[in-house]
């Protein structure tokens, strides 16, 4: 890979031929930006406790290129044409972010939200 897709990932990409972690590890295919093509994410740390993330790359008509770091498995919504995020963030504390690319194929966050099972109980 370029040097500069490395410098994305901070701690290398791995793929994970191990049956700990199921499908996770493994290369991860699915048409990110809608275009038809299958993308792809390739884990980025070795086996978080509670997140995997990957990298992302997307098809620009060219080439494969970089989109983002997410935590997999991300969700793609065709009809919203937005990708969805869970993050585990311990003691039953879920975020969800949501993705969206813009009227000029700008890769955005559109909202987040935080669930705290501990805040909503009072």
């Amino acid at each position: 890979l370029p040097e500069d897709w490395l410098g994305i990932a901070e701690y290398g990409l791995f793929v994970y031929g191990g049956d700990g972690l199921g499908s996770l590890g493994q290369p991860l295919t699915q048409d990110m930006n809608q275009d038809g093509v299958q993308d792809f994410g390739l884990m980025c740390m070795e086996g978080g406790a509670r997140n995997i993330p990957y990298l992302y790359f997307t098809w620009n008509g060219a080439g494969f290129t970089p989109l983002a770091v997410l935590c997999a498995p991300v969700e793609v919504d065709p009809e919203k044409r937005q990708i969805v995020e869970q993050i585990n963030e311990g003691n039953g504390v879920t975020t969800t972010r949501w993705y969206e690319f813009d009227e000029n194929g700008i890769f955005q966050q559109v909202r987040s939200e935080t669930y705290d099972p501990y805040h909503v109980m009072g």
